[in-house]
């Protein structure tokens, strides 16, 4: 009686524990946002344009370091409205920083050349554009 009565304990305990690991993995996948958008250097700055999930189209701006990006374009604000990421120019690329609304929390993506340096952009990475 002791022996079933500890095992019944055990294994609602391990249940217990199996749900609580599984609900943020769970959480975490819901809040990602839903956006594709594709980042292209130019000589003095960056163009953007959304395909998908944004308020806006294209954005293109001078300037290369630190500009914040959400669902109505950029932003000085820290208000993610579903998504925000921050863009700036490195060394023959770019990086990103995921704020809110992605599963990355940093990103670079390299180019050999500028002219033809594309990537597309969503919750999950940075993906080459074809």
């Amino acid at each position: 009686m002791i022996l079933s009565t500890a095992r019944s304990i055990a294994i609602g305990a391990l249940l217990m524990v199996a749900a609580c690991a599984i609900t943020p993995q769970a959480a975490a996948q819901s809040s990602l946002a839903e956006f594709d958008i594709v980042v292209e250097p130019t000589d003095d700055g960056f163009a953007l344009t959304c395909n998908a999930g944004c308020a806006w189209e294209t954005l293109s701006w001078a300037g290369h370091n630190g500009v914040k990006v959400n669902y109505f374009g950029m932003t000085e604000a820290e208000e993610a409205n579903r998504f925000l990421f921050a863009l700036s120019s490195i060394d023959g690329g770019f990086e990103l920083e995921g704020i809110e609304g992605t599963a990355w929390t940093s990103l670079n993506w390299e180019c050999e050349n500028i002219e033809t340096c594309k990537a597309r952009v969503d919750a999950s990475g940075l993906s080459p554009v074809r």
